[in-house]
């Protein structure tokens, strides 16, 4: 398997290439702005086709003659790079390290081989053992082994997260790097389930360079024997015709007809079986919910002739037909909803801003009420505006929920803001009146640093709320929010209790220079600071500490 930078052009049969193989990324195109990965999954079934993606941004049509018999598949630079590029709608199709493949997903890049990673240098983690299933309530342990593959010492913090995406545990580990011998360290991490924790989900273990992912079980009740969950799915309808370049809504039923309760990811996928949408459910066994899944179509997407669309779960699919047609000259108003930002988390009793910014994209004047509604449709009705806009005239104001008593939820909420031609919905957070809520003030710094030093941060934590809580707080990463820095768990009484606020100290060990706002987040709240990581003029040669480095494939001696 190999990747490549530029348009598509493949020199090699049809044939599994791997460190053996002796592949060189000089058989492909050079230039670093397209992006095109080729592949093949480790399997006597793969479809060579199936494997090959290619830039849709830089180049309309693939990698425009085909070189081999091959239909690659379209997607942006954005989809082709970053930690998650293993998910269905994105390159996964190509095998990861997770499976002792040689690819590694790594932070805004394309994926690598896993030897052009170590000859790099990075933090690996690797989740070798779970102690799934266990039961709500008990505490499911995660074994890891962290390989530095670094020349040098290296500390991190591991950190787990649950499938919720929330940090439950944290270990920071110093390895000492000897990069022929790759050291690495196990470690154990736990995660204390509680009830509402039950099903079967993804938990990840990430470093500030890389992570593993894994499925574990928790299960509830008494049968252990009982059938597992079974998501049927039916089309109810859609809004077809629509324009190409407008969103194509459908409308789905999904039950969970087994005996367990589970969340799953359902997919709408287009003619081609390129996924379009999708939406995460969670339903109790016997469990009926009425969702929508949007299409946003663009102008290649017109045809002459209805398409059948396809929504998928892990265990049914159901198929229906739309029309998409080539968008004319609109001579009446279209009120398209183009940005919607609640000013949450607010307290039950307290009022819920929405902004609301609405387009007329048609080619009239017209007059339309815009409606804030609690759920996915109305009524109830939480608020309306009724505004009146010229062709190419654009609005913004604000929608308000009056929130009651009651109101309040420790899971976020669904809201949607509604046109006659367009709506879309917002998850908002309504805290219970009696919730912990933390908040956070960063009150020094030892900036400035040199690169190589370590910044600390000195954070103020208090907790305002009327409960008792316990919140992890943590530094993130300037450039790249998905990674955490320094992470620490801190316990607080409720406000005005002995002890409602504590002081805590946040690191980060910087590796390349830097000049901009740091931000330290709880569940609740965030505070920034500027901060200055500085290059020492006495023994600085540029770039990042760790920043990826050329590496001739052909000199790299695989062991």
């Amino acid at each position: 398997m190999y990747w490549a930078a530029g348009e598509l052009e493949l020199k090699e049969e049809e044939r599994v290439i791997d460190e053996d193989s002796g592949c060189d990324r000089s058989d492909l195109d050079d230039d670093p702005n397209a992006g095109a990965i080729a592949g093949r999954m480790e399997i006597e079934d793969d479809n060579f086709r199936d494997s090959v993606y290619w830039d849709r941004t830089f180049h309309p049509h693939g990698n425009g003659e085909q070189k081999k018999d091959a239909d690659p598949i379209p997607r942006t630079t954005e989809n082709m790079t970053g930690l998650d590029v293993k998910t269905p709608d994105k390159v996964g199709n190509l095998t990861f390290q997770d499976e002792d493949g040689p690819w590694v997903a790594v932070p805004d890049d394309y994926p690598r081989f896993f030897w052009e990673l170590e000859a790099e240098g990075a933090f690996i983690p690797t989740i070798t053992d779970t102690d799934s299933p266990v039961s709500i309530g008990n505490e499911l342990g995660v074994y890891v082994t962290v390989q530095n593959t670094n020349p040098e010492e290296e500390t991190q913090t591991v950190v787990l997260l649950d499938p919720n995406g929330n940090p439950v545990d944290t270990e920071e580990v110093t390895i000492p790097g000897e990069i022929e011998d790759n050291p690495s360290k196990s470690i154990e991490l736990a995660w204390d389930t509680d009830s509402d924790d039950g099903g079967k989900g993804e938990i990840t273990v990430t470093t500030e360079d890389a992570l593993d992912t894994e499925v574990v079980d928790v299960q509830g009740g008494e049968d252990d024997d009982a059938p597992d969950s079974e998501f049927q799915v039916d089309i109810d309808g859609t809004n077809s015709p629509v324009d190409a370049g407008d969103d194509l809504d459908v409308n789905v039923t999904i039950e969970n007809a087994g005996n367990e309760s589970d969340e799953q990811t359902v997919y709408l996928t287009d003619p081609t079986d390129s996924i379009v949408g999708n939406i995460v459910v969670d339903l109790e066994p016997g469990e009926t919910r009425e969702r929508t899944i949007t299409w946003e179509t663009d102008a290649g997407d017109a045809d002459e002739d209805p398409q059948e669309i396809t929504v998928h779960t892990d265990d049914d699919t159901d198929s229906d037909d739309v029309s998409i047609e080539e968008a004319g000259d609109a001579d009446e108003p279209n009120f398209e909803i183009t940005n919607v930002e609640p000013f949450d988390p607010v307290e039950e009793g307290d009022p819920l801003d929405v902004e609301v910014t609405v387009n007329n994209t048609g080619g009239a004047e017209g007059t339309q009420y815009v409606v804030l509604a609690e759920g996915n449709d109305f009524p109830p009705i939480l608020d309306q505006n009724r505004i009146t806009l010229e062709p190419g005239e654009e609005r913004t104001f604000d929608l308000t929920w009056e929130t009651q008593d009651g109101d309040g939820d420790t899971d976020p909420q669904e809201i949607s803001v509604h046109t006659e031609d367009d709506s879309t919905t917002k998850d908002v957070t309504v805290k219970p009146s009696d919730a912990a809520e933390f908040q956070v003030d960063i009150t020094d710094t030892n900036s400035p640093v040199i690169v190589g030093e370590q910044l600390n941060l000195t954070v103020q934590v208090e907790n305002v709320g009327d409960a008792e809580g316990t919140q992890y707080i943590y530094l993130e990463h300037p450039t790249d929010s998905s990674r955490i820095l320094d992470i620490q768990e801190v316990t607080l009484d409720e406000q005005g209790g002995s002890d409602d606020s504590t002081e805590i100290e946040l690191q980060w060990s910087t590796t390349t220079d830097y000049e901009g706002d740091i931000t330290v987040r709880s569940e609740d709240d965030s505070d920034s600071e500027r901060v200055a990581i500085e290059v020492d003029s006495s023994t600085a040669v540029g770039g990042e500490i760790n920043s990826p480095i050329d590496v001739n494939l052909e000199q790299v001696r695989i062991s």
